[in-house]
């Protein structure tokens, strides 16, 4: 089956990080912000890993700390992660914006492989979501546009990505492919592995779909405007956390 190939080839742990198997703890203790000096090096090891959500491009088994500030220490950047009670970062999000528009990114969203199938992805993507989509006065950026590129394919390889059935199901719209978009690290490229070409599916969420606005209803749903104002408490931590629902099946988060 093409799916057991795919975890075959890009769901072992490669380089400098295979032999740290570590037992790690998924429970939830919270949702927030990053703190990048503290944080940097433990995003790194963990995009580094080929098992990611989202098959990361540009991200070599060389890849630093001092390489994720570079990337996503800028002002336009947020990024937000899930943690377990000692600290360990379980997913991460990050969300590029743009201060002359009304649109934002969703970027570089990876959970660690001890952490897949049980709804934390899935948590944190509502939590990266709200504050994008979110009133000003609660904190939030008030976006009317989310976008998000994920990686379908590497070289001549498709990819089943758990995070455009993540995506789908939170109302991301496809907007198309792109073949050769930029180059995304292959580990099993001989001998030491190589940057290859990769295909990026384009995907968008417009506020309105968020809030569940329609012909039919041109007022926010109740349920999904509760839901973001929850998730903005959550993130600025004036809510406790409930933990996330266990999931199960192969291609969700």
């Amino acid at each position: 089956m093409a799916g057991s190939t795919e975890t075959r080839r890009y769901g072992r742990p490669n380089g400098p990080d295979q032999q740290r198997r570590e037992s790690l703890d998924p429970t939830v203790a919270s949702i927030g912000f990053a703190h990048l000096p503290r944080d940097a090096a433990q995003l790194a090891a963990l995009w580094r890993r080929p098992h990611a959500i989202q098959h990361l491009g540009n991200i070599t088994p060389r890849y630093s700390g001092r390489d994720v500030q570079e990337l996503i220490g800028g002002s336009n950047w947020y990024t937000i992660v899930a943690r377990n009670p000692k600290g360990r970062i379980l997913t991460t999000a990050s969300l590029e914006t743009f201060p002359r528009t009304h649109s934002s990114r969703l970027q570089l969203l990876a959970t660690h492989e001890q952490a897949l199938r049980k709804g934390i992805a899935d948590a944190t993507v509502d939590v990266v979501l709200a504050f994008a989509f979110g009133p000003s006065e609660e904190g939030g950026l008030d976006k009317s546009v989310v976008e998000a590129g994920i990686f379908v394919g590497i070289g001549r390889d498709s990819l089943r990505q758990p995070s455009t059935i993540l995506l789908l199901g939170k109302d991301f719209v496809p907007q198309g492919l792109m073949s050769g978009f930029a180059d995304s690290w292959d580990p099993n490229v001989k001998p030491h592995g190589a940057l290859v070409p990769r295909i990026l599916m384009r995907m968008a969420l417009e506020k309105d779909a968020y809030l569940g606005i329609d012909v039919k209803h041109p007022e926010p749903l109740q349920e999904r405007l509760d839901k973001m104002h929850e998730n903005l408490a959550i993130l600025y931590g004036r809510l406790p956390l409930s933990p996330p629902p266990q999931r199960s099946g192969s291609n969700l988060t």
